[in-house]
């Protein structure tokens, strides 16, 4: 990959990923835009980390790649979210009763199959698709 600077000043950079046809990739050009922390691909504006168009360009300029890692990704946050103590499951004897659903599930008639026909035995005919057989009288 190849990073080109057109505005330093915004640090917007045109990135261009080569074709390698053995090993399956595609290339192209993607935008980066560091100050408004996006990507043509996506994978930067989505997931708020960075894609690897994004470390290109931070290393062809000097830049630390970690500092557009957005926040929750930092440790910090991540052991906020094992803070709270889950509960217990009790014995499964311990559980109060359920009683049976208060509806009956019907089965969608969309998803059935067409009755087979039994002088057919083939999917959607009926009597009426057969053809008429006409006996002459000579």
């Amino acid at each position: 990959m190849h990073p080109v600077c057109y505005a330093h000043k915004d640090l917007l950079f045109q990135v261009t990923k080569f074709d390698r046809s053995d090993q399956g990739i595609v290339g192209g050009a993607f935008r980066v835009h560091l100050r408004q922390r996006t990507c043509d691909c996506e994978r930067f504006n989505a997931l708020h980390f960075p894609c690897a168009h994004t470390i290109v360009t931070c290393s062809n300029q000097c830049l630390n790649h970690m500092s557009f890692v957005d926040k929750v990704y930092r440790v910090k946050h991540m052991y906020n979210v094992w803070r709270n103590v889950f509960p217990l499951v009790p014995n499964e004897r311990m559980w109060p009763s359920v009683s049976s659903a208060p509806f009956k599930m019907l089965p969608d008639r969309l998803l059935r199959r067409q009755p087979i026909d039994s002088d057919t035995q083939q999917h959607g005919h009926s009597r009426e698709d057969k053809p008429i057989e006409i006996m002459w009288v000579v």
